[in-house]
């Protein structure tokens, strides 16, 4: 129940996503705009560091049923003042901070959230099932933007997102225990002196763990490449695509497609190919984006999309397995807290210089420089990532299934 939850709640938040970018493309002709709502989206990440001891400290599957009830009420009042004002775009930046204040906590708690209702076994299975689930949604909101969004609007997809979030509330509910053993009872006084060193307490795991030293690093560079190919498809379907938004749309969905097909089959695949072979391949895989702007034709970049979105998801279910070994249950909202912060905030970063920058030198030109920047890290990563499981410190982490 709580991956159906979480696969319709992301449906509804893959719908607003593709409605509101491109209804603002639409409104204003602007690609920049478009940019800087997304940099305004993703900027909350930078402070999700601040959250992680809470996801730690208090009980897990509450704080998940808490922000899907405010990201629903605060996405469901935005959806009914919109039809009551014609210009929702400064309305449209508001949400958006705040859903992503709120999704930070459901995030760090989430990543602890799995470890606490899956055995140890089964935790390629479960994240890949994730996986799955998520861009399987993804897929599913890109088509019902693709056929709905000209139809209904952005403010129906609004309204839609925010029913979902109700959706994986209900769900959540019917899971009765969030952690394999009892939290730790929170103080009568949970200050911020306490705060603060729990807060220090996972900046020291995860600052002096070798392996997340250098994977954090590189996960804050791609995303700062990776953005503009999200921000700039809108720009890059109409201007040099010459489509409309099914063709915009059409891309978005082969991007979740193919990250479905790879979450799917990770887990036969690590049983083939071997958990670090695999691995090592889904990193090479993903510098596939230097090839996006061979040709400017829907049919190659969906297919280099869907490509990548294969590779990225591979990676992520592994790694996910990886970083769930590595620490313990109790810091695994720190850690992944930490991760939003030092990883996340290349997206608002990768979104800033692109509409600084689009003005300038073009949507093209961009997209060259994100696919060769992309393509340069996930190098690097396979790279150091090899050399980490031959250590006797992380071997047991890239142990295989």
């Amino acid at each position: 129940m709580f991956f159906v939850g979480q696969g319709i709640s992301n449906i509804g938040n893959q719908a607003f996503s593709l409605a509101m970018y491109w209804f603002v493309q639409m409104s204003t002709g602007e690609p920049a705009l478009v940019a800087w709502l997304a940099a305004a989206q993703f900027a909350p990440q930078i402070i999700a560091v601040l959250v992680g001891p809470y996801a730690d400290r208090y009980d897990r599957r509450r704080l998940l049923i808490a922000t899907d009830i405010f990201r629903g009420v605060v996405v469901g009042y935005v959806a009914v003042l919109s039809y009551f004002h014609t210009n929702i775009i400064v309305t449209l930046f508001v949400v958006v901070v705040l859903l992503g204040l709120s999704t930070n906590l459901f995030e760090s708690a989430v990543f602890g959230f799995v470890p606490d209702i899956v055995p140890s076994a089964s935790l390629l299975s479960a994240n890949s099932l994730i996986g799955a689930s998520t861009k399987l949604a993804v897929v599913l909101g890109s088509a019902l933007g693709a056929v709905l969004l000209a139809q209904l609007g952005p403010r129906s997809f609004l309204l839609f997102d925010a029913l979902t979030f109700g959706v994986s509330v209900l769900t959540l509910y019917t899971i009765r225990s969030g952690r394999g053993g009892a939290p730790p009872d929170p103080p009568t006084t949970y200050g911020a002196r306490r705060w603060l060193h729990e807060l220090g307490m996972g900046l020291r795991e995860v600052s002096t763990n070798r392996l997340t030293r250098y994977l954090y690093p590189a996960f804050f560079l791609s995303n700062v490449f990776l953005v503009p190919f999200s921000v700039l498809l809108p720009s890059w379907a109409h201007a040099d695509l010459h489509t409309t938004a099914a063709g915009y749309s059409a891309m978005e969905l082969l991007w979740a497609a193919g990250a479905v097909v790879g979450a799917t089959l990770a887990p036969k695949l690590s049983e083939r190919l071997g958990f670090r072979a695999l691995l090592a391949s889904s990193f090479v895989l993903q510098a596939v984006l230097v090839l996006f702007t061979v040709e400017s034709t829907l049919l190659w970049s969906a297919a280099v999309l869907f490509v990548f979105g294969a590779a990225n998801s591979v990676s992520n279910a592994l790694l996910s397995v990886v970083m769930q070994r590595l620490f313990s249950a109790d810091m695994l909202g720190r850690v992944t807290s930490i991760a939003l912060s030092v990883n996340g905030s290349g997206t608002p970063i990768g979104a800033a210089l692109a509409g600084a920058l689009v003005p300038f030198v073009g949507v093209t030109a961009i997209l060259i420089v994100a696919g060769v920047g992309t393509g340069l890290v996930w190098s690097y990563v396979a790279i150091a990532a090899s050399r980490s499981w031959h250590s006797d410190d992380f071997s047991f982490a890239f142990a295989e299934q």
